[in-house]
C-alpha cells in the first residue's frame, strides 16, 4: 500500500448524477504542470485503479471534473506531478457541492479551502486535532466531535480513513456502536458501506472463528483449498510481488517456515498480483525462496480470497489452527516466532479414561522427561471417568495413580506409560492398573515394540553373554546409542536429559575422581567428603523405604567392623529428604548409626512442584554428583580420591574389592 504525504484533507462536493468540480489556483504553480487524481478505494484502503484522471494546469489554475452518483461519496486523492513529497498530495472526500483551492505556493502547503458544509466541518475537525495534539487526547477529541456531528459523513470518514487519528484505535464493537448512533445523512456514502462490510467480515474472520474455506489455483494451475491443510497450523499469507513491505517481511516468514515445517506448520501464500503479471509473481517466489504453496487468481485487489477475508492492505496474514479456527492475525517479525513457539513447542494433549470398578475418587498425574519438563496435576473421578488437559513439548513419560500422590510404582492402582501430544484414552480396571489399555499413545506403542524385539532376541539366545552384558549397558554403549538418534530427538527435552544422565554417570564410574560434597550429618554436624582424604570411603546410597537397602545393612555392619581399623569410613547418603523422621528411625532400628549419615540434599516438595531443576541443583548429591539412578548403590573411593568400585546389591563383588585393597 502506498503512503503519500498529505498536506491536509479536503472535502469535495458535487451534484448527484452530475459532475463535481475541483477548481484550484496555486500562484507559484507553473502552467503545464500535470495534476493527477483517482478514487480512494474504500474496499482496499488503497488508491484504486478506476476513475483515474489527469489535467494540465493553465495560468488560471486547474479544473478536475468528477462524475458522482447519489450516495457515492468517497475518498479521492490529488497529486501534483508523479513524484511524492511535502505538499504534493491532498486527500479529498467527494460528495455534493463544489470546492475551491487557493494558495500562494506551487504545492498544497498553506492551501485555503472554500466550499460546502462538509468542507467546513472537516476543516473544523482538523483545527481541533492539530499535529501538536498529544496522541493520548486525539481519540477522546475525535469521539467528542463525532457525538456532536451525528448527521455528517465526516464522522464516518475520520473513523475509516487511515490518515485520521481514529483509524485502528477502535474495536469492532466500538465501531458498530458508533455507526448505530449516526443518522442517515452520515451513512449514505461508500465509506459507510465499506465500514459495515468490514464489520460483517470481521465477525466471520475474528479470532476464534472458523476460517472461511476457499479454493484458488496454484502456480501450476491446479486448484488448492484451505481445507486441504486441516490437521496443520497454516499461515494464510496475503502478499504481492509489487508490495515492498511484503518482500521485506518474506525472510522472516521463510525463517519461521524452515524452523517449524517439520512440526505441523506450513504457509499458504495468496498473491494479489495482477493479470498479465504472473511472471513477476513467479519470479518473486523464486527470488525470495518461498518454498510453500502459493495461489492467486491474478485479479489484484479484486482477488476473491482477499475480498472474502476483507483484505484492504498487504501484507496481512491469518494463522489457522489444525481444526480450522483462526488463532491470530497479522503476525510479523518476532510476534510470528513467539506465537509459533507457544503453539508448536508446547502442543495440546488430553488424557481421558475410564476406571472400571471405581465410580469416584481422584486421579493423579506426573509426566516428566527427567527434569527438563514436568506436568503435575490431579482431577476427580466422576462416574468412573476422568480427563487431564494441558500442553507438552513432546512425548513425556507419565505416571498415573488413583487415590494419592506420590504413590509407589508397586501400587496396583498406578501405571507408567508414554503420553503423547494429542488425545490419549486409557481404560483401567480398579485394582489392576498395570494392564491398562491405551489408544492414541504412539510412543508407548513404539516402546512396546522395542521391548518385544529385545525380549525376542534374549529368548532366541538364552546363553548369550553379549545380551546380558547389554542389559547392564556401559556408559560408552549408551553414548553410541544416543548418537544414533536424529538431531531432533537428541535436542528435545527428553533427549537432552538422557545426555545429561550419560554425562553424570561418568562422574560416578570407576577411574574417575570422586566429586566433593558438603552436608549436615544426622547429628547436625557439618560434613565434607574432602575431609576424609587419606582413607577408603564407601558411599552408601540408600533409603528407609528401600527394601534391598535395609536387607543389606547387616552385611554392611559386618564389613565396617572388619575394616574400620584398617581405615574404612562409610557415609550413608539417604533418599529420605521427604521424610527425615523415617530416616532417623531406620538408622536407629538397623543399628547403622556407627557410621556417618547425610541426606541426599533435595527438597522433594519443590521437585514435585517442578521448581527445582536437578541439572543446576548443586547441593544434591546422589544424581547430580554420582549419577545414582537406582538403590542401593555403593561407591568405593580410595585414599587419593579416586573411584575404584561401584556396586548394587552384589555383596560378593564388594567383599572381594575390600579384601583386595585392605588385606
Amino acid at each position: 500500500m502506498r503512503k503519500i504525504f498529505l498536506s491536509s484533507l479536503l472535502l469535495l462536493s458535487a451534484t448527484s448524477f452530475a459532475q463535481s468540480v475541483i477548481k484550484g489556483h496555486l500562484k507559484q504553480m507553473k502552467p503545464g504542470t500535470w495534476i493527477y487524481s483517482q478514487w480512494y478505494d474504500t474496499e482496499h484502503m488503497a488508491f484504486g485503479p478506476e476513475g483515474f484522471d489527469s489535467v494540465q494546469s493553465t495560468k488560471d489554475g486547474f479544473t478536475i471534473s468528477l462524475p458522482l452518483k447519489e450516495g457515492g461519496g468517497n475518498g479521492r486523492v490529488i497529486f501534483i506531478g508523479r513524484k511524492s513529497g511535502p505538499g504534493k498530495g491532498m486527500f479529498v472526500y467527494a460528495d455534493k457541492g463544489q470546492i475551491t483551492l487557493t494558495g500562494n505556493d506551487s504545492t498544497f502547503n498553506g492551501i485555503e479551502i472554500g466550499g460546502s458544509l462538509f468542507a467546513r466541518e472537516l476543516n473544523e475537525f482538523h483545527h481541533l486535532i492539530k499535529d501538536q495534539t498529544p496522541d493520548s487526547l486525539k481519540k477522546a477529541l475525535s469521539l467528542q466531535w463525532i457525538d456532536a456531528h451525528p448527521n455528517s459523513p465526516i464522522s464516518v470518514f475520520i473513523m475509516y480513513n487511515i490518515y485520521e487519528p481514529l483509524y485502528g484505535k477502535l474495536t469492532i464493537d466500538e465501531q458498530e456502536t458508533i455507526l448505530n448512533k449516526l443518522q442517515p445523512g452520515a451513512l449514505k456514502n461508500k465509506i459507510a458501506e465499506a465500514m459495515r462490510f468490514s464489520i460483517r467480515t470481521e465477525r466471520l474472520t475474528g479470532i476464534g472463528k472458523t476460517a472461511p474455506d476457499f479454493t484458488q489455483n496454484d502456480t501450476l494451475g491446479k486448484p488448492v483449498s484451505l481445507k486441504d491443510f486441516r490437521g496443520k497450523y497454516v499461515l494464510v499469507d496475503f502478499w504481492a510481488s509489487w508490495c515492498a513491505p511484503c518482500r521485506r517481511e518474506n525472510p522472516n516468514v521463510v525463517k519461521a517456515f524452515n524452523q517449524y515445517k517439520d512440526k505441523g506448520f506450513t504457509v499458504l501464500g495468496v498473491s494479489l498480483d495482477q493479470a498479465g503479471k504472473k511472471d513477476a509473481w513467479l519470479k518473486a517466489i523464486h527470488d525470495d525462496g518461498l518454498t510453500w504453496t502459493h495461489v492467486s487468481d491474478l485479479k489484484y485487489w479484486n482477488n476473491a480470497v482477499a475480498k472474502l477475508y476483507d483484505v484492504k492492505a498487504v501484507p496481512v496474514n491469518f494463522l489457522v489452527g489444525p481444526d480450522g479456527s483462526i488463532l491470530a492475525k497479522n503476525l510479523r517479525g518476532d510476534a510470528l516466532h513467539k506465537k509459533l513457539a507457544e503453539l508448536l513447542q508446547h502442543q495440546p494433549f488430553s488424557l481421558s479414561g475410564t476406571v472400571k470398578g471405581k465410580d469416584t475418587g481422584r486421579m493423579y498425574l506426573i509426566a516428566t522427561d527427567m527434569y527438563e519438563h514436568k506436568i503435575v496435576d490431579s482431577v476427580p473421578i466422576l462416574n468412573g471417568k476422568f480427563e487431564f488437559k494441558g500442553t507438552m513439548p513432546h512425548p513425556l513419560m507419565a505416571f498415573i495413580a488413583e487415590g494419592r500422590s506420590p504413590a509407589s510404582t508397586e501400587d496396583p492402582n498406578s501405571v507408567s506409560f508414554f503420553l503423547d501430544p494429542g488425545n490419549t484414552v486409557a481404560t483401567l480396571q480398579y485394582g489392576n492398573f498395570k494392564n491398562v489399555t491405551l489408544t492414541g499413545a504412539t510412543t508407548q506403542t513404539e516402546l512396546k515394540e522395542l521391548k518385544q524385539i529385545d525380549l525376542a532376541y534374549v529368548q532366541a539366545h538364552p546363553d548369550s553373554y553379549a545380551a546380558i552384558f547389554l542389559l547392564r549397558s556401559k556408559t560408552a554403549d549408551k553414548e553410541k546409542l544416543f548418537q544414533a538418534f536424529s538431531p531432533a530427538v537428541q535436542q528435545s527435552g527428553f533427549g537432552q536429559s538422557i545426555k545429561y544422565a550419560i554425562d553424570i554417570l561418568k562422574l560416578g564410574l570407576p577411574g574417575s575422581k570422586a566429586t566433593d560434597f558438603s552436608a549436615m550429618d544426622i547429628n547436625g554436624t557439618p560434613l565434607k567428603l574432602a575431609d576424609h582424604k587419606g582413607k577408603y570411603v564407601l558411599l552408601d546410597f540408600w533409603a528407609s523405604w528401600c527394601v534391598p537397602c535395609r536387607a543389606g545393612n547387616p552385611h554392611l555392619l559386618s564389613l565396617y567392623a572388619q575394616y574400620k581399623s584398617k581405615g574404612l569410613e562409610i557415609i550413608g547418603i539417604s533418599d529420605d529428604d521427604r521424610n527425615p523422621d523415617a530416616w532417623h528411625k531406620a538408622v536407629e532400628k538397623d543399628g547403622i548409626g556407627v557410621w556417618k549419615h547425610v541426606l541426599r540434599g533435595l527438597d522433594m516438595k519443590k521437585v514435585m512442584a517442578g521448581d527445582i531443576n536437578l541439572r543446576n541443583h548443586k547441593l544434591e548429591i546422589s544424581n547430580s554428583k554420582y549419577g545414582v539412578t537406582a538403590l542401593p548403590t555403593k561407591v568405593l573411593i580410595d585414599p587419593s580420591g579416586n573411584i575404584i568400585g561401584r556396586y548394587g546389591s552384589d555383596e560378593a563383588a564388594l567383599d572381594k574389592k575390600l579384601a583386595e585393597v585392605m588385606p
